[in-house]
């Protein structure tokens, strides 16, 4: 019963219209080898109805599995991987993937916590722009006896001109880590474990869309923060939270109200 109101908890994230379109998804059948949930068992069901339906259908452990991949499907990884715990797992799910739905702007940063796999040979951070990649950043732990990073750009399905000029190598087979991105009007400021890495600049300057992060390769993901929340918001305005409203959550909200205010 626990994971069946986690499960509700999640849901009642979604709004009507895409409560909607994930009964829509749970209808048709989103995971081979899964039956569909009957279309009559599910019309105009609210938060509470759904999960109910799910988990008499598939059972707990599975409903979460395709909640999971339904929602990946949509488009919330931020709520897909709120179901990690769900499923009694400190991590997120990997390849990890992240939907930054503003883009990037100055002064934007990422923040990544995470663990090296103990025989680690490489992984790799990006930053999408639709199909291309605006910034590669590659660490490499055994390039014939060498550990490197690469960074590099890629468009319109071409590598450019990779760079690999480094200091130091920050990263270390089984240790964690905690890797911040700043983005800033002309390039990437990279920084690991508090101490300054490297910059990379900008070869896509248009920033604001860029709206993919991707983590694949050897390592495990734990936490993946993005800050700041937009200061200035045209009201009535939404976004997205990178968790689950839970109990003695805070949610700190910056207004200024306007010269000419009415209510």
């Amino acid at each position: 019963m626990a994971k069946e109101n986690k499960l509700q908890k999640v849901l009642e994230n979604l709004n009507a219209e895409d409560l909607a379109s994930f009964r829509t998804h749970l209808v048709q059948g989103v995971v081979d080898n899964f039956p569909a949930v009957p279309e009559c068992q599910l019309q105009d069901a609210d938060v509470q109805a759904t999960a109910s339906q799910m988990v008499q259908v598939y059972g707990v452990k599975d409903a979460v599995k395709i909640c999971e991949t339904a929602l990946r499907v949509m488009n919330h990884s931020y709520l897909a991987e709120t179901l990690a715990g769900i499923k009694g797992s400190l991590r997120p799910g990997f390849p990890y993937e992240q939907v930054l739905y503003d883009g990037l702007r100055n002064q934007t940063v990422i923040t990544i916590q995470g663990q090296v796999k103990p025989n680690a040979d490489r992984f790799h951070i990006n930053l999408h722009k639709d199909n291309d990649i605006a910034f590669h950043f590659n660490p490499r732990f055994n390039e014939n006896g060498n550990q490197v990073i690469v960074r590099n750009s890629k468009r319109r399905y071409f590598w450019e001109a990779e760079e690999r000029e480094l200091c130091f190598f920050p990263f270390t087979p089984g240790k964690p880590f905690q890797l911040k991105i700043l983005c800033t009007d002309s390039e990437y400021r990279v920084e690991v474990d508090k101490e300054h890495l490297l910059n990379f600049t900008h070869r896509i300057k248009e920033i604001h869309q860029i709206r993919k992060l991707t983590v694949k390769g050897d390592v495990f993901v734990q936490h993946v923060t993005i800050d700041p929340i937009p200061l200035w918001m045209t009201a009535p305005s939404a976004y997205i939270l990178n968790d689950v409203i839970s109990e003695n959550m805070t949610i700190n909200i910056p207004l200024h109200v306007k010269p000419n205010a009415e209510k």
